[in-house]
């Protein structure tokens, strides 16, 4: 829930700088989600439901709803804090201090914190995410924790075509704006 909190602050900034790469990157992000980060009207990302009805894996519990592997919690939150941490923040802030260079003002001083500390922390809170998801997972006898691990690397995978995505893309938009 945080992190969609978090992606619904990059929308927030989108609209406001109008920056076209940033734009972009939410879109891209938002169709990976749709297609395979993400949790869709209360079931399993399309991705997650298509491999857990390939691999058939009963749950620890009796859940009689949904196969097991992978988690699809575990994905989603993966994905969903990696994007936000690796893609779309790092846009978000690069295009405020854009902006507030245009109006030729100075970058806030909390703007070059908050893009220092996001560069300091960002491994560290999205492993603690994954890891807090995944456990939780396990904890409440939902997944083995091979399931979770699956699904922590099917997120890492999603995070990182995302990221190479909307990388080409800003490489491809020239001057990225």
């Amino acid at each position: 829930m945080l992190g969609l909190c978090g992606w619904a602050a990059v929308a927030a900034a989108a609209l406001q700088t109008r920056q076209p790469r940033l734009i972009q990157a939410l879109g891209t992000s938002a169709l990976a989600y749709g297609l395979g980060g993400g949790a869709i009207r209360h079931g399993d990302p399309l991705l997650v439901d298509a491999l857990k009805h390939a691999f058939h894996r009963a749950r620890p519990a009796d859940y009689p709803t949904s196969f097991a592997f992978p988690s699809g919690h575990t994905t989603a939150a993966t994905f969903i804090c990696g994007t936000l941490l690796f893609v779309l923040l790092p846009l978000a802030v690069q295009a405020l201090e854009e902006q507030q260079r245009e109006q030729r003002l100075q970058p806030g001083v909390w703007l070059q914190q908050a893009a220092g500390w996001l560069e300091e922390s960002r491994w560290w809170l999205w492993g603690a995410a994954v890891l807090l998801t995944a456990a939780s997972r396990v904890a409440a006898d939902a997944h083995w924790c091979s399931d979770t691990l699956a699904g922590a690397c099917l997120g890492v995978a999603l995070t990182a075509g995302t990221l190479q995505l909307c990388t080409r893309q800003a490489a491809g938009d020239g001057n990225g704006r």
